[in-house]
């Protein structure tokens, strides 16, 4: 926890503070959120600068779920 709080200190946009501590939200305890946990609504202000992306297994083939809008 005590790098999670290092990190968020060097992070020098206020955009960026607020979807890290979004993700730290969603993740709860766990260390990454899942993808059912996200919810573009809740921050509508940072859509524009985001993009959530489903990894698939083979690495070649990636569905965009949201792209900057």
């Amino acid at each position: 926890m005590t790098s999670e709080f290092a990190f968020r200190a060097q992070v020098i946009l206020r955009e960026q503070r607020e979807l890290f501590d979004y993700w730290r939200e969603c993740a709860q305890s766990r260390p990454i959120p899942s993808r059912f946990d996200i919810d573009p609504v809740a921050i509508p202000h940072l859509l524009p600068g985001l993009s959530l992306i489903d990894l698939r297994p083979d690495l070649d083939s990636l569905k965009y779920r949201l792209a900057g809008t």
